[in-house]
This record gives C-alpha cells, sequence and structure tokens, in this order.
C-alpha cells in the first residue's frame, strides 16, 4: 500500500529534492525497461511464459512507482514555481477612490447652507 507524506524543507532545497525524486523515477524506468527485456528473453528464447509474466509483473510495478513519483515531483515543482512568482511580484497597495464629484457637490450644498 502506498501513502503520501508531506514534510518541510528550506524553500532553497526544493530543486534538489526534486531532482532527487527524478532520479528515483528514473531507475524506477531504467529497472522496468530491464524486466521488459528479461520478459523478452524469458518468452523468446527460453519459452519461459511463466517466467515472462514474473517480470512483466515486476516492470509494471516499477512503472507504477515511477508514475508515482512523477507525480509528486509535478506537484511539487508547480507549486513551487507558483510560490516564486508570487515572491517576484510586486505587491500594489490599492489606493483609496478619489471622491467622486457627487461628494464634491454635497460638500458645497453643506458649506453654503451653513453660511
Amino acid at each position: 500500500m502506498k501513502v503520501k507524506i508531506a514534510y518541510t524543507v528550506d524553500m532553497d532545497d526544493v530543486p534538489m529534492k526534486s531532482a532527487e525524486l527524478l532520479e528515483s523515477a528514473k531507475e524506477s524506468l531504467e529497472k522496468s525497461l530491464e524486466m521488459v527485456s528479461t520478459a523478452f528473453e524469458r518468452i523468446g528464447l527460453n519459452k519461459d511464459s511463466l517466467g515472462a509474466l514474473e517480470s512483466i509483473d515486476e516492470a509494471r510495478q516499477k512503472m507504477f512507482d515511477a508514475d508515482a513519483l512523477l507525480d509528486d515531483v509535478s506537484h511539487i515543482v508547480f507549486s513551487y514555481g507558483q510560490t516564486v512568482l508570487a515572491q517576484k511580484t510586486p505587491v500594489i497597495p490599492n489606493e483609496p477612490e478619489a471622491p467622486s464629484q457627487e461628494f464634491f457637490d454635497k460638500m458645497l450644498d453643506e458649506a453654503s447652507d451653513g453660511s
């Protein structure tokens, strides 16, 4: 059974941690390819269909592992990109609205009524 875990790392470490996960995914895919080659040899040369099925199953499991890692990395990189972008985007303070013409007309009316 696979479960997701979360942990906190320094912002500067996110690219390296992502690269480590990508390396793990790459290794899983390489092992999967090896298992496919083994299955090919077993079924073709040795006529070992049971062994070929075992190799195929191992290849599929390694591809599943790689897919899960790639999914995690894609979410991490997306979130990291959003955070970096948010940090680089200047915050423009909301300027108060200029008083409307109605405001000035009302002020003039009140001032003229009070004289």
